[in-house]
């Protein structure tokens, strides 16, 4: 077959060998902080931000600063937008996060009691007086939020997965090599559907080595390779 190009320049397809194809698309739905001048202006982006994506069962922000903003932002400034679903913004720098007392309480970080401040590796903010969290949470204190980002349902896996691939698509990516945590299932009704748009190389996580042996039972064309 032959196509003219009209001169237009054509490279072979690309292949990306380390990518997060979930997060990249679970990325598409983050609230970008970057530049927020106050926690007023903070409050309203957030509203808006969740206004626009109802249907997304945990909001995640990024690139908040407290030097703009004019200081930390309080679990207690999340809660005043929304306090029915879970709400966690990461700062600028990925080390630090804020959130609501509904993300806080699903990572069983009490809010109505006094908490220990130290958790291995990372510190939990508390207020002065009370013991009580503020909701920032530093360093390996993160995790105790990831922990439960990381339980997705198979529909949200399956949807981030799909425009995670779209992304990779639109910027000449025809093959990734990615990491994408339990989400084989997901890759595989993908396929089912006839929606897997690259070829995909899947890495399992470490903690998922135990698994391998179910995995090599798989039809060698559900994925390219593990």
């Amino acid at each position: 077959e032959e196509e003219d190009m009209k001169g237009a320049l054509v490279i072979p397809g690309l292949c990306d060998s380390h990518i997060h194809v979930s997060m990249t698309g679970e990325a598409l739905y983050f609230l970008d902080l970057k530049d927020c001048p106050s926690i007023d202006e903070l409050k309203i982006r957030l509203k808006d931000h969740i206004a626009a994506h109802p249907t997304i069962s945990f909001i995640q922000g990024i690139n908040w600063d407290q030097d703009s903003l004019g200081r930390y932002p309080t679990r207690q400034d999340l809660d005043s937008v929304c306090m029915e679903v879970p709400v966690y913004l990461w700062r600028a720098c990925w080390h630090i996060g804020v959130g609501n007392t509904n993300a806080l309480e699903r990572a069983a970080i009490s809010c109505s009691s006094k908490c220990e401040r130290q958790v291995a590796g990372g510190v939990i903010d508390v207020h002065p007086e009370t013991e009580i969290p503020t909701g920032i949470l530093r360093e390996r204190a993160c995790e105790l939020i990831v922990a439960t980002l990381n339980k997705k349902t198979d529909a949200e896996k399956k949807k981030f997965l799909s425009d995670g691939l779209s992304m990779c698509l639109q910027r000449g990516l025809t093959s990734v090599q990615t990491n994408d945590e339990r989400c084989i299932t997901a890759y595989q009704t993908l396929q089912a559907e006839n929606k897997l748009k690259t070829r995909v190389f899947l890495t399992p996580m470490h903690d998922e080595v135990s698994e391998l042996a179910a995995y090599s039972r798989l039809p060698t064309r559900t994925l390219a390779a593990l």
